[in-house]
């Protein structure tokens, strides 16, 4: 946390897009690593007042995950990428007026 925070409060001049963490379905349910809400909870509220940053909230399921738990499957990258899209789009469309994207083959 506080190395997010350092870096935010450093780079005013720069857009931020954080995603929060998600839960690792590699673990066992009673593991500590899976606080992942309170973190994400922490995360937010700090963030709160820095208008360059922009949250990204991602809601993942079991199924966007490869068959171990840890990394994302291409259904997870799609998601992240197209959320991540929306949000990058919002920094360049402050007015809220809808852009013209360029495909990437």
């Amino acid at each position: 946390m506080n190395s997010v925070s350092e870096f935010v409060n450093t780079n005013h001049e720069l857009n931020i897009v954080l995603i929060n963490s998600s839960y690792r379905y590699d673990l066992i349910p009673e593991s500590s690593v899976n606080e992942v809400k309170t973190f994400n909870r922490q995360v937010k509220k700090s963030m709160k007042l820095q208008s360059n940053v922009k949250i990204l909230e991602l809601t993942l399921d079991r199924f966007h995950f490869t068959s171990h738990g840890l990394h994302l499957n291409t259904k997870g990258k799609k998601v992240v990428s197209q959320n991540l899209a929306l949000i990058v789009n919002q920094f360049f469309n402050k007015d809220n007026k809808p852009s013209t994207s360029i495909p990437i083959p």
